[in-house]
């Protein structure tokens, strides 16, 4: 329709929208959003410094949190860099998380980047079991004390402070469980997805996550049985919880065929120390008799977290004087740990499950028991009641937890940090259960300043990366040696062979076997002419390529 000039004068001028002004509101914190935060930033600063101290001024270098640092820091400095430098043996979050540390050279190089990466996860553990506690009606006054009687287990304290990844997968779990608890009380399908994007994650980090996955998809489809859910519903609701699981898996599987020409390469024998033993578990690894293993990891469940078992009875006690589903559900979920540990060690006759960090991830969820014990207690008496009984316990496992630290024969230099932790002394030199070379990383070092003072030139020094990793990142400059991540293993070992005129050093581990001794059997005992000795210390070996002899 067509307007007229009249019209348009007798309609006056144009109204102007009015300018759009934010309230601000959606930038506002509410309460509880603001006391989790400085609840995170509180206890993240107390478990990095924490761990400033047990990595960089106490010496206690744990090797499979270095490698993953490594690692990491390869995807961004080795020459050429690359993103495979994640590598396709050890789930692949471990390192991935590490990367934002790893980006910033000087928190790399001196190793702080381990305990800042893992005391933001053990944070985010100690307010996602704060949040369970609000979320199942618990006051404040109430849930803090616990949440701290749990922040300070002396286990929770090491591995919020060393880099290693136990604090990722334990935050994660936890966080599962948090998002299914609210799935079924709030009955939102977004906590779902939330619940299985954690999991996802968790089975990137640990792969037998896998089974509290399998774990909680059952209990989703028997919540929604139990309340007659349409079968319309019942199958959505599984497959919102089990999709992105099997995509994320899936994506993993793709990814290792593309890259690594085997579908199922991270099932290799050398894949997690969790499912199979390594090469050089093997060799200490002991006959474990499948009532041996039971037997041994009743004990250590007790030994390291006594409240495993009392929690577990009562939950299961719950379930079958009430009925109630989600007491059967985090039993099942608390002794999953344990008959896990109970089945490697027995099948892969290995003692490495029984290390203690291995038997750390029920803790978290003994935890969501305590709290859902409490909300099952009627009245204000029977609640008090749980309440202490529940402060109690878990007051009384940190002695416990601390006695087997130190006396416990399979561990990551637990004992180690019980010292030092105690005296405030450096543990460099000393020596800790578990492991077989003394504490601290002095000889890395060492070594990594020869190499920085001596070799100038990329590629000059041929190693083997799996176990040199730490003198790599130390010296800064991954570029300056040879390594399986370079350009693969096929180049490696042909310059392995053949390495006259194109190295000029070879880095060697003295202290466990490696690919170059396997090359080159005498190489330590001065066997191969054309290898001269130029460094050595009590780990590693420097020797210097001599040319090959020229035609006459």
């Amino acid at each position: 329709m067509t307007v007229t000039p009249a019209e348009r004068a007798a309609a006056g001028p144009p109204q102007q929208p009015e300018p759009f002004v934010p309230s601000g509101r959606a930038a506002r914190l509410g309460p509880e959003a603001r006391a989790s935060m400085y609840l995170f930033l509180g206890v993240f600063l107390f478990y990095a410094t924490l761990g400033y101290f047990v990595v960089v001024r106490w010496h206690i270098i744990v090797g499979d949190g270095v490698s993953r640092l490594a690692h990491a820091y390869f995807v961004f400095y080795n020459q050429p860099p690359k993103l495979a430098a994640i590598g396709f043996v050890w789930p692949p979050l471990m390192t991935v998380v590490l990367l934002p540390f790893a980006a910033i050279k000087p928190l790399a190089t001196s190793l702080v980047a381990l305990p800042v990466m893992s005391a933001a996860f053990g944070a985010g553990l100690i307010v996602v079991l704060e949040r369970t506690l609000a979320l199942l009606g618990m006051p404040r006054a109430k849930r803090l004390p616990l949440v701290a009687l749990i922040g300070i287990n002396p286990m929770i304290l090491y591995y919020s402070g060393n880099g290693m990844g136990e604090s990722v997968s334990l935050f994660l779990i936890a966080f599962s469980v948090y998002a299914f608890l609210r799935w079924y009380l709030e009955r939102t399908v977004g906590t779902l997805v939330f619940a299985s994007v954690a999991l996802t994650l968790a089975l990137l980090a640990r792969y037998e996550s896998l089974l509290s996955a399998l774990v909680l998809g059952i209990a989703v489809g028997a919540v929604l049985i139990r309340r007659r859910a349409s079968r319309d519903e019942l199958e959505g609701g599984v497959t919102t919880f089990f999709a992105p699981i099997a995509y994320g898996l899936g994506l993993w599987v793709f990814f290792n065929w593309l890259i690594m020409g085997n579908p199922f390469y991270w099932l290799h024998s050398e894949v997690t120390q969790t499912f199979v033993a390594t090469r050089t578990q093997v060799a200490t690894s002991s006959n474990v008799a499948l009532a041996t293993s039971v037997s041994r990891t009743v004990a250590l469940t007790w030994y390291l977290f006594p409240v495993t078992w009392i929690v577990a009875g009562a939950l299961f006690a719950a379930f079958v004087r009430r009925r109630d589903l989600i007491s059967l559900v985090l039993g099942v979920l608390v002794l999953l740990n344990p008959l896990t540990t109970a089945f490697l060690a027995a099948a892969t006759q290995s003692d490495q499950p029984f290390q203690l960090r291995y038997n750390l991830r029920a803790v978290p969820v003994v935890f969501v028991g305590l709290a859902w014990l409490w909300r099952l207690a009627e009245g204000r008496r029977a609640k008090t009641a749980v309440w202490v009984v529940s402060a109690g316990l878990l007051a009384a496992s940190i002695p416990v937890t601390w006695h087997t630290m130190q006396t416990w024969r399979f561990q990551a230099q637990e004992q180690a940090f019980t010292r030092a932790l105690a005296s405030g002394k450096d543990q460099e030199g000393t020596h800790s259960l578990g492991i077989g070379i003394t504490v601290g990383d002095r000889p890395e070092f060492e070594a990594a300043h020869w190499i920085k003072r001596h070799v100038h030139a990329r590629d000059s020094v041929l190693t083997d990366d799996e176990q040199t990793f730490e003198v790599m990142l130390l010296t800064g400059r991954p570029g300056l040696f040879l390594d399986r991540i370079d350009h693969g293993d096929a180049y490696w070992h042909a310059a392995l062979a053949n390495p006259q005129g194109r190295v000029r050093y070879f880095l060697v581990t003295r202290w466990r076997p490696d690919l170059i001794q396997e090359q080159y059997p005498t190489v330590l005992t001065g066997g191969v002419p054309w290898l001269r000795p130029v460094y050595r210390n009590s780990r590693w070996e420097i020797f210097r390529v001599t040319p090959p002899p020229q035609p006459h």
